[in-house]
């Protein structure tokens, strides 16, 4: 209603410069102007569609697995998301997709497990059923009427100081080789989800005028 398109399944395939301004992008062939370009992704990849000196460090992946479940009774929190800190632990975040939305039969979660290289991911599955139980969040007694697994074998990169403050670094340097561009998200050494929403709103507010 607003005037805004979104491509989705969609790939920036070249990027069109004018001195050090992003005049256009070019995706899956078809060439869109800009006046002024927010970009969300690693900034890695617009260094390299750049063609830019500026060198990246490589990330370090850490192999991750989706761990998804379906309970015949709700789980006994209203939260939607819930991050675990307990090292004891195999889950890392869970996300309880019932509690997002009332479009489903069953109470779903999905719990999300990262390890090395070594890790038994197909393994895990019944640890981590054991786990939702043992934690709380549901009931012993609450049948499980579906589980199954994802493994995901690039992952989440390992935030480590050494590639945090390099990566800030390189993002800072390439923004200054472009006058129309605007880097946000979790690279330029944000965390998510709180920083990197607050950042990127004060991003867009700061250049609304024309933001791509």
């Amino acid at each position: 209603d607003l005037g805004v398109t979104l491509l989705t399944g969609s790939s920036i395939t070249r990027l069109h410069r004018q001195g050090d301004t992003v005049s256009a992008v070019e995706i899956d062939g078809e060439v869109c102007a800009v006046d002024q370009l927010i970009w969300s992704i690693a900034p890695a990849l617009f260094a390299k569609l750049n063609a830019s000196k500026i060198n990246f460090p490589a990330p370090l992946f850490r192999k991750t697995a989706l761990y998804d479940y379906s309970f015949e009774r709700p789980l006994t929190t209203s939260c939607y998301y819930i991050n675990n800190y307990d090292t004891s632990n195999l889950a890392s975040r869970i996300t309880l997709y019932s509690n997002l939305t009332s479009a489903y039969d069953y109470h779903n979660c999905t719990v999300e497990v990262l390890g090395g290289n070594d890790f038994d991911f197909a393994g895990g599955q019944a640890v981590v059923l054991q786990e939702l139980r043992s934690s709380g969040l549901v009931e012993v007694d609450n049948p499980c009427l579906y589980q199954g697994s994802r493994p995901i074998s690039n992952g989440f990169p390992v935030p480590d100081l050494d590639y945090t403050s390099a990566t800030v670094a390189c993002s800072a340097a390439l923004e200054k080789t472009v006058s129309n561009v605007k880097f946000v998200g979790r690279a330029p050494g944000r965390f998510f989800m709180k920083d990197v929403l607050m950042h990127t709103y004060a991003v867009v507010d700061e250049s609304r005028a024309g933001a791509v």
